[in-house]
């Protein structure tokens, strides 16, 4: 007897707009229009690009900070 196998219905849209449709739909309703960041996790999401912009979007400001002394000290040649 083999196993019964489940047949999982698609979905006919995505569960995740596209970055065009999110970008598309901020154009036309300015007073909705979403923050950069969210429409770069969207994209990641839906696996539009590998996701350095929205790394560098989150994580940026923190290459400003200076490095503590005792890091500094542990990782010196």
């Amino acid at each position: 007897m083999q196993p019964r196998v489940a047949r999982v219905a698609k979905p006919a849209r995505p569960a995740l707009p596209s970055i065009r449709t999110e970008l598309r739909a901020a154009s036309r309703a300015p007073c909705a229009r979403a923050a950069p960041v969210d429409l770069e996790i969207r994209a990641y999401l839906a696996g539009e690009g590998d996701g350095a912009a929205l790394l560098h979007a989150l994580y940026d400001h923190i290459l400003d900070e200076p490095v503590p002394e005792r890091l500094s000290a542990v990782v010196r040649p």
